[in-house]
């Protein structure tokens, strides 16, 4: 429907070189913000702000050191 051309009742053409560039500049920008999001530093580790329950931790208990 909006590919109809009103004067001449004929499809008009898709662009196809403008339309890859645009897709080709959108993935770029994609990758660009991946790559630096997944680069990036926030800063140094800190203590986790988790509360510690009382209680046993079965069954989800971390094997301990040395194997099991």
């Amino acid at each position: 429907m909006i590919l109809w051309d009103d004067d001449e009742r004929r499809v008009r053409p898709i662009h196809w070189g403008r339309t890859m560039a645009a897709f080709a500049a959108v993935l770029l920008f994609a990758l660009l913000a991946v790559y630096l999001v997944s680069t990036a530093d926030f800063g140094g580790a800190s203590g986790t702000t988790a509360p510690r329950t009382p209680g046993p931790c079965a069954p989800f208990c971390p094997a301990p050191p040395g194997g099991p």
